[in-house]
């Protein structure tokens, strides 16, 4: 009698229940309907992939024109429709890195150059930032332009991807931090002054996701009169479009 009473007693017992938080998506992807793509998006996006392809043949000729554009489709989120080309235009500019330095009095051009020549694997040497010892220190001829900033914050950006024994970039990276920090306040042009901010923000904490980091960064291209049309508007459909194919995805699981 004892032992049924306990049996009893267990299964009329009231179990502790979780208190979950709510779900943070809510019913936004139960409810989710995938929107049709607009008439002609994804064409328009093959044919502005193939004007970007002419075009990155095509500024070959131009170095610095070359690896802005690099630079631009790389911070767009959009470089993986033009691997193969810029892999090449890469491969090809390793190999006259050197000259290209000795040509250029430009830190901004440089810096650049180092920059996406080590982000894609090339084992170059820093020295060629010690003609810009003065500049970055603010000892000589610190920068007060929006231009002369670029310049500082692209090489910030390039001590980054130092290694060890590298004093040259080690010593950089805290006098062009300064540089860019104290610079910051007078800075009259928005998007430089944007790009400044985020740069030090970021690079203070962790490298941000790359497809957040590419839809702040499509904010700030779009303020520069120098902005590429047909890449803004590539970059633009592609963020989109990847957009609605991941909501659809989501949808999916969720279900």
């Amino acid at each position: 009698m004892e032992h049924k009473n306990h049996i009893a007693s267990i299964t009329t017992s009231s179990r502790p229940l979780a208190n979950f938080h709510p779900n943070v998506w809510g019913d936004r992807f139960l409810v989710y309907t995938p929107q049709p793509c607009k008439a002609g998006e994804k064409e328009l996006v093959e044919k502005l992939k193939e004007e970007v392809k002419e075009e990155l043949k095509e500024a070959s000729n131009d170095i610095v024109a070359l690896l802005k554009l690099v630079d631009a489709i790389q911070r767009l989120g959009i470089e993986y429709h033009f691997e193969e080309e810029i892999d090449q235009a890469m491969q090809n500019f390793s190999q006259t890195f050197e000259d290209f330095c000795n040509d250029k009095d430009d830190l901004y051009a440089n810096a650049l150059g180092f920059r996406l020549l080590r982000q894609h694997g090339y084992k170059i040497s820093c020295s060629l930032f010690e003609k810009f010892k003065d500049v970055v220190k603010g000892s000589s001829n610190a920068p007060h332009t929006a231009e002369g900033i670029m310049g500082i914050l692209e090489f910030f950006e390039a001590t980054h991807l130092r290694v060890n024994g590298e004093d040259i970039l080690d010593d950089g990276y805290v006098s062009s931090r300064k540089l860019l920090e104290s610079s910051l306040p007078l800075l009259t042009n928005p998007p430089v002054a944007e790009l400044v901010d985020h740069a030090l923000h970021q690079y203070s904490k962790r490298r941000g996701l790359p497809r957040v980091e590419a839809r702040h960064y499509l904010s700030i291209y779009a303020q520069f009169d120098s902005h590429h049309p047909k890449l803004l508007k590539l970059a633009k459909l592609d963020f989109n479009l990847l957009q609605a194919m991941h909501k659809e995805e989501l949808s999916e699981l969720y279900r």
